[in-house]
Order: C-alpha cells, then sequence, then structure tokens
C-alpha cells in the first residue's frame, strides 16, 4: 500500500467520525437541561460542585464530573439516593477521570453515578446511602495492580460493607 491509499483512508475515517464529533457539546459549570432529565436528575446534574462534562454523540447520552470536599460529594450521594427510579448500583473505579466523581446519563435519561478511588483513604471519604450498593467497575487504564495490594484488599471490604441489594435497579450507563 502507498501513501496515497493511507492518506485517502485516513482522509475518509475522519470524514465518518467528524459528524459524530461535531455533536458532541462541552460543558463547564453552565447550566446544562435535556427534555428526558427528570427534575431531580437535572438539579443533579447542574449541582455547584460540576465542574465539567459533555452531552453527545447521541443526546442525551451525557458524562458529567464533579469536584468539592467530601461532605460536597456525600451530599451528592444522596441527592442522587432520592431520585425515583435511578439506579441502585454505585460503581466504584480506579479507572482514569477527571474527578472524585461522574454522574452518567443514558439515552433514556437514567442516570449512574461512579465514584473513582485511587488509595484506601479514599474509600474512607464516601458515606453510601442506604438503598445503594456499591459495584466494581474495571475500566483499561486503571492504576497499575502490581502497587494496589493495599488497595485491592480496602476496595474488597467496601464492596462487602456496600452489597447491590436484592433486585437493584441496575442503569446501562
Amino acid at each position: 500500500m502507498n501513501r496515497k491509499h493511507v492518506a485517502l483512508g485516513c482522509l475518509g475515517l475522519w470524514l465518518s467520525i467528524s459528524p459524530l464529533i461535531a455533536l458532541v457539546t462541552e460543558h463547564k459549570k453552565e447550566p446544562v437541561h435535556v427534555s428526558s432529565w427528570s427534575e431531580p436528575v437535572d438539579q443533579l446534574i447542574n449541582h455547584p460542585a460540576r465542574f465539567e462534562g459533555r452531552v453527545g454523540p447521541f443526546a442525551p447520552q451525557a458524562e458529567f464530573q464533579y469536584d468539592g470536599s467530601p461532605e460536597v460529594l456525600n451530599g451528592l450521594l444522596a441527592q442522587y439516593a432520592k431520585i425515583p427510579g435511578r439506579s441502585s448500583v454505585i460503581y466504584l473505579t480506579t479507572g482514569p477521570m477527571t474527578g472524585p466523581l461522574a454522574a452518567h446519563s443514558d439515552i433514556s435519561g437514567k442516570i449512574s453515578i461512579w465514584i473513582r478511588v485511587t488509595g484506601v483513604e479514599d474509600l474512607k471519604t464516601w458515606k453510601i446511602p442506604a438503598g445503594l450498593g456499591v459495584e466494581r467497575l474495571d475500566v483499561p487504564g486503571g492504576l497499575p495492580h502490581l502497587h494496589r495490594s493495599a488497595l485491592e484488599e480496602a476496595i474488597g471490604r467496601f464492596l462487602r460493607d456496600h452489597p447491590v441489594p436484592p433486585g437493584a435497579k441496575d442503569s446501562p450507563s
């Protein structure tokens, strides 16, 4: 294959993907409203602790990142626990996220919460509300396994202490 074919292939790939990239909207702290979100979901998405997020490419698929003190982040978990029809599962990850807490909305407007831990101390700050359980979500790019034995043990204890309730509503996010 010569350079001309490679260049044409790259151009074709870029042209096929670029319309999808154009459908993604990036957000900082400004209010974001999507018609499929209920009022409680809208309030959670637009919480003052949100510092970034995106909607798309197939709206209302969305992801928003939050940061703040443990009290603020646990307040977000308590607010999430009151949302009717939400998932009963909070996802725990050691993978890359720009904040310690993220809200994900699927195309139907259902929301799920992800929390990121980077060390044993992180687990001590989270207060999981009654009726919610924690499930581990392994993602590529997580912390290297070699240096995580104490963290792995702590995560195991955290998961045992916060089991997913029987018959939990799971979110496809």
